[in-house]
């Protein structure tokens, strides 16, 4: 708004007037200083920024370079006593060439320099324009918003000037990028080198025996296969980051079976509120994040579960249960108070980070990696999930029992062996998963066993939403009993 009303001063001090037939020189002179007046009036209204703007503006040069055709008209109303407000508009406008009219600029410099001298701003003699000069310059660059000449000005009935925005023409766009190409400018230089695209092998060194898996990928935005080495190589530094200890129920209340008991109910409720599979790992970190860090009563420890999925399922789920559900779920053992004070507390123990990835997340990969079918993925789901139960498989690292989990499922049914491709995404080389496939083999052989009191996963895995994967005959045959006993296959 500022702008807009320093501009209708000096289109009322500077020459509105450029209609001959409508401009009366004796009343422009007779009102001259009541004018005057009232520009002064408006431009100290300005605010300093824009008396600052127009002080840095070397008039001198702008107006010793560009020349401005007034609409044509007559004589006497060519040389009107007052100077045309697009000159200055103009010189805020870098690089815009504006025509001025030579005679106008001479002769009334003073009443400009008189009236800009009250606001501290000194403004270099101005030279007389010659013929040569008066010729438009045409600058270097051209911005997008452009002052017309007076041929395009437009002309109203109180002989008032009014600017025109309009787009640069086709002309000076072609001289824009010829000005570009010559100049030597790093911005006009493009290098054609660093636009190309370069192969696998010399972004990531892939040896020539590994398959790139994200290249088929290169054009679904959704699986980011420009970044998705990278997310991995940052997953991989904090699974590392975020190591659960091996004896991190040692010398605390809660003991393993009570873990085993309360991880069981949770995935009955995970299933209950057909929530997400990231949700119910993250729950089983949280907890297990939290205990280490806290000596939890054993009063608490239901409160905790409880709390650790609310969590989970604020962080994962785009639909998060009530937490009038939660306490429903505890046949309101616990208050909803209780539950958002225990949340608190998880939230101020782990320092709000639950950036730790989940053992999904590496075995979607490595299933992308091997080409795993379904029902090998799904197999590995089961191996990961039950192994949720037991409190050994907290300090594995989330890549390691993914692979793990995969390359037994691979064994089992008949899948690929675990090559060279495989060894390259998972870090994973088979000798390297054999202890732990050992040690699912015999996680397996417990869970089938009627016996086994946390049967949530096995339960869970046996309908046919899961192909029945729990039910398979591979899981109690001869192959996975000699594992677990010998350790070989």
């Amino acid at each position: 708004m500022t702008e807009r009303y320093v501009r209708q001063a000096y289109k009322n001090l500077l020459g509105g007037n450029t209609n001959s037939t409508n401009c009366d020189e004796n009343l422009i002179a007779k009102n001259k200083n009541i004018l005057l007046t009232k520009a002064a009036n408006l431009i100290n209204s300005v605010s300093s920024n824009t008396i600052e703007a127009l002080a840095n503006t070397n008039l001198s040069s702008t107006n010793a370079n560009t020349e401005m055709t007034l609409s044509q008209g007559d004589g006497d109303s060519q040389t009107s006593n007052f100077r045309n407000a697009l000159g200055d508009i103009g010189n805020k406008l870098t690089g815009i060439a504006v025509k001025v009219n030579s005679h106008n600029l001479i002769k009334h410099h003073s009443q400009e320099e008189a009236l800009l001298k009250k606001k501290d701003i000194v403004i270099q003699p101005k030279q007389q324009i010659s013929k040569q000069q008066q010729q438009v310059i045409q600058p270097a660059v051209v911005p997008q918003i452009i002052i017309q000449s007076a041929t395009t000005i437009q002309e109203s009935n109180n002989n008032s000037c009014s600017m025109i925005e309009i787009e640069s023409s086709e002309e000076e766009d072609e001289n824009d990028e010829d000005d570009c190409d010559e100049s030597t400018d790093d911005n006009c230089i493009i290098l054609e080198e660093e636009a190309k695209k370069k192969s696998p092998e010399e972004d990531w060194g892939l040896p020539s025996d590994v398959q790139d898996i994200d290249e088929p990928d290169i054009e679904n935005t959704q699986l980011v296969a420009e970044y998705v080495k990278d997310i991995y190589y940052y997953l991989n530094h904090m699974e590392r980051k975020f190591r659960i200890s091996p004896n991190f129920l040692e010398n605390k209340i809660v003991t393993s079976k009570m873990r085993s008991v309360l991880i069981d109910w949770l995935i009955q409720v995970h299933l209950k509120f057909h929530l997400l599979h990231e949700t119910l790992y993250l729950c089983v970190q949280i907890i297990d994040a939290y205990l280490e860090a806290m000596d939890v009563s054993k009063m608490q420890l239901q409160l905790v579960g409880v709390t650790a999925m609310f969590v989970a399922s604020k962080y994962e789920e785009m639909y998060v249960p009530a937490i009038e559900d939660f306490v429903y779920m505890t046949d309101n053992t616990y208050t909803k108070s209780e539950i958002r004070q225990m949340e608190i507390s998880i939230l101020k123990t782990l320092n709000f980070m639950f950036g730790k990835p989940l053992p999904l997340h590496f075995l979607r990969r490595f299933s992308k990696a091997g080409r795993a079918d379904p029902k090998q993925h799904t197999l590995g789901k089961y191996f990961m999930e039950l192994s949720l139960h037991d409190a050994e498989f907290s300090s594995m690292d989330p890549s390691y029992l993914a692979a793990a989990s995969l390359c037994l499922s691979f064994k089992l049914l008949n899948g690929p062996t675990w090559n060279r491709q495989l060894e390259y995404y998972s870090t994973y080389t088979t000798s390297k998963l054999i202890p732990g496939m050992q040690k699912l083999a015999k996680l397996v052989l417990k869970s089938s066993d009627l016996d086994y009191k946390y049967r949530a996963a096995t339960n869970k895995y046996g309908a046919s939403k899961f192909m029945r994967i729990s039910l398979l005959p591979e899981l109690s045959g001869s192959f996975i009993k000699e594992l677990a006993a010998n350790g070989t296959f």
